[in-house]
């Protein structure tokens, strides 16, 4: 029976590698010899490779690329190297590999449109380990924080942006006959002249306001927010304070702090900051970042407080500096798995 069964390509991981290729074309440097082998070997796998590399450069404005030589390749950026060992060079190359390979920047931002309002609407996304500023066609600034999904969805009556997955900031433009709204889940988050930040994970939204206020709803159903009915729930978040909602329905529960929001927000500037919180913690947000997976292999480790200023993308330096500093011990177990546990006495 096994002989009778066709396999049909997966268009959605050809369509993932067709962008990676993009990017990687579109680059700062000459590819190599190697580099060009592997691309046309991948072109030549079939016509669906092709038609999926020519809509894609024909979507981002990036044709040009396709025909700059005979053999459509561009150029592939040069990623300097780590130089601290053997396991961190490995962290490296899996982090840039992955950037390559997911960096979408903007996928399927439709046609232009005569509504000056609509010109930037579309899909926006980006890797682990990537970050992206979008400017809007009304002025208002997104920062789009690692691996995240945002979907643009302005009208003629509503700005409605709906954060699909991750975490992004927004410095909202003042548009009173236009409200501004973020559908984060079953919430939405509507700014009253404002600049705050909305994570979505898998069990809670996150809203922390730095300038301004938000009114926060949820659907009353549980579903949603994107075609259900909202009825507010906590309120109104003044700037300084964040939200963090957990549960759908009547479930839902809120809590309310003031607590180091703006330590939150330093992944704008590049850095993560940590003041005292545990180890647990910090590996999972380092986790965000990254597509090492990390793992706290002593358990009587995982409530050790933990403080520093950690640059994002640098996630060898991160680990040696936890390493360092606060008697740990890492371990590379795989290419892609590294343990930490206590250092030997």
């Amino acid at each position: 029976m096994s002989d009778d069964i066709v396999e049909f390509p997966d268009r959605r991981a050809i369509d993932a590698e067709a962008a990676e290729w993009l990017i990687r074309l579109d680059g700062d440097s000459p590819p190599s010899a190697e580099e060009r082998a592997v691309f046309k070997a991948w072109l030549e796998r079939g016509e669906v490779h092709r038609k999926a590399l020519i809509d894609l450069a024909r979507l981002w404005g990036r044709m040009n690329v396709l025909t700059a030589l005979r053999v459509p390749l561009g150029e592939v950026p040069r990623r300097r190297r780590i130089r601290r060992g053997v396991w961190r060079v490995a962290l490296a190359s899996t982090a840039t590999t992955a950037a390559l390979a997911l960096a979408l920047v903007v996928v399927d931002r439709v046609l232009r449109s005569p509504d000056a309002l609509l010109e930037t609407n579309g899909l926006y996304a980006t890797a682990i380990g990537q970050r992206q500023e979008v400017t809007l066609a009304d002025g208002s600034l997104v920062h789009l924080n690692t691996n995240s999904q945002m979907r643009v969805a302005y009208s003629g009556a509503v700005r409605e942006i709906r954060l699909l997955q991750g975490e992004a900031y927004f410095t909202v433009a003042k548009r009173e006959a236009h409200p501004f709204r973020v559908l984060a889940g079953n919430r939405r988050v509507e700014a009253i002249g404002t600049a705050f930040a909305v994570h979505l994970s898998e069990s809670s939204v996150n809203v922390t306001v730095t300038q301004g206020r938000v009114k926060l709803s949820t659907s009353t159903s549980g579903q949603s927010a994107f075609a259900e009915p909202m009825v507010p729930e906590p309120g109104v978040l003044e700037a300084g304070y964040r939200a963090v909602i957990t549960g759908t329905g009547e479930s839902s529960t809120v809590s309310v702090d003031t607590s180091g929001a703006a330590d939150r927000l330093a992944w704008r500037d590049g850095v993560l900051l940590f003041t005292g919180e545990p180890l647990e913690e910090v590996v999972k947000e380092i986790s965000r970042y990254t597509t090492m997976h990390i793992e706290i292999a002593d358990a009587s480790i995982r409530y050790l407080p933990v403080g520093g200023r950690f640059p994002i993308g640098e996630t060898e330096a991160m680990l040696y500096a936890l390493e360092l500093n606060f008697s740990l011990n890492i371990e590379q177990q795989a290419p892609n798995r590294v343990l930490i546990g206590a250092a030997d006495e």
